[in-house]
């Protein structure tokens, strides 16, 4: 994780590693740009201070109430009812919180998106799902103005709106 200044001729203000040194799969940004959140390949949600870019180890506690400016994270308070009630978080690739923050979308392998109303704290909160996919999907993104989301599919290269 490399943070730079862009204020300052894009400086770079600190490195930092995540545990084991995993790959990161996510990454946001505090609205007030004070923090950030990841999650790596080993499937660990992990909290940063931005400015010193060193890993906030209480972030789950102390970070609980901070206003994200987006949420594509897989993992964390907000997104554990992605988890269906009696299972894992298997499957999911992708997921994209709506500009106005009340809705999640996610995208899974098995070619479906699936929305949420944001936060989604509860294992096996309710959803609707939405088939279109011929198989894994591998991103979903909403338009500035929450009036589409656009997903991506692998295997099928397809792109497509929803509205």
């Amino acid at each position: 994780l490399d943070v730079y200044d862009s204020l300052v001729d894009f400086d770079l203000i600190g490195t930092a590693s995540t545990r084991g040194g995993a790959g990161l799969t996510h990454m946001d940004w505090s609205a007030d740009g004070l923090f950030i959140q990841t999650d790596n390949t080993v499937r660990e949600h992990q909290y940063w201070d931005a400015l010193s870019v060193l890993e906030k180890v209480d972030g789950e506690e102390s970070l609980s109430r901070v206003e994200w400016a987006t949420w594509t994270c897989v993992y964390g308070w907000s997104v554990m009812g992605l988890t269906p009630k009696f299972g894992e978080a298997v499957g999911i690739n992708a997921c994209c919180r709506s500009n106005k923050g009340e809705v999640l979308a996610v995208a899974n392998d098995f070619g479906l998106i699936r929305l949420f109303r944001f936060p989604a704290p509860y294992q096996g909160c309710k959803h609707k799902r939405y088939a279109g996919h011929s198989s894994l999907v591998t991103n979903c993104r909403f338009t500035f103005d929450d009036k589409y989301l656009i997903s991506v599919g692998g295997t099928d290269r397809c792109i497509f709106q929803w509205e």
